[in-house]
């Protein structure tokens, strides 16, 4: 063998190795890939898995003043207990709002009756006394009016000489009593009774004949404003 076909030999047994090593690089750079590649997709699967269960999972408020609330407390001393934490809090609300329900139905209801209650049982006649119990929404001036209306029933010929304007001066003028034996007061409590006297209202009655015309037609302005119908 001579010199230049030893020389070729010696140039492809190094293309043979340097083509052996190329493709050992690459075998080695397509593994790495495959592993990267792999980690990528766990790394991305784990992410995923992570943030959907936070998203699905509940989140335990925190009490404002110590930071920490009691339903956080047990979930992390019993983690086998936190659903039945829950189910017994919501229950426990359902339950509240139910008797809160009931409550306010049950107080509806006696406002109610109490407004519905006739006239003539919230007015007591005892000697020469008029006495008017006060319904939701009344002042001084509605029992007045109460009181005079059931004095007129009983002398029907006073009435007829009371014209509305009449009327509204002498209920004013009870009111004016009235509050003065009260100091001034002038609120009344649902069902608190103010006593009139029969003296007292045949006073107003005398003052009102005393009236000028002028007067009257004065009065007139706050008599067209009564609803007359329900005295």
């Amino acid at each position: 063998m001579n010199e230049n076909e030893q020389e070729q030999e010696k140039t492809n047994d190094n293309q043979e190795n340097k083509n052996v090593f190329e493709d050992k690089m690459k075998d080695f750079f397509s593994w790495q890939w495959i592993v990267i590649m792999a980690g990528i997709i766990i790394l991305v699967i784990v992410g995923f898995l992570y943030f959907r269960n936070k998203i699905n999972s509940p989140t335990i408020e925190t009490s404002p003043t110590n930071g920490t609330s009691s339903n956080e407390i047990s979930s992390s001393s019993s983690p086998t207990q936190p659903a039945t934490t829950s189910t017994s809090n919501k229950n426990s609300a359902e339950n509240q709002k139910t008797n809160n329900q009931e409550n306010n139905k049950n107080s509806v209801t006696t406002s109610k009756t109490e407004q519905k209650q006739p006239i003539s049982q919230q007015i007591q006649i005892q000697g020469k006394t008029i006495i008017v119990s006060a319904a939701p929404g009344d002042g001084i001036t509605q029992l007045a009016r109460r009181a005079l209306s059931e004095y007129i029933k009983q002398h029907p010929d006073t009435g007829k000489k009371l014209t509305r304007e009449h009327r509204v001066y002498i209920e004013d003028y009870l009111k004016d009593q009235i509050v003065k034996q009260r100091n001034g007061r002038k609120s009344l409590e649902i069902g608190e009774k103010i006593s009139f006297s029969t003296d007292l209202i045949q006073n107003a009655i005398q003052s009102s004949q005393k009236l000028t015309q002028k007067q009257l037609d004065y009065l007139k302005t706050f008599s067209q404003r009564i609803n007359w119908s329900n005295i």
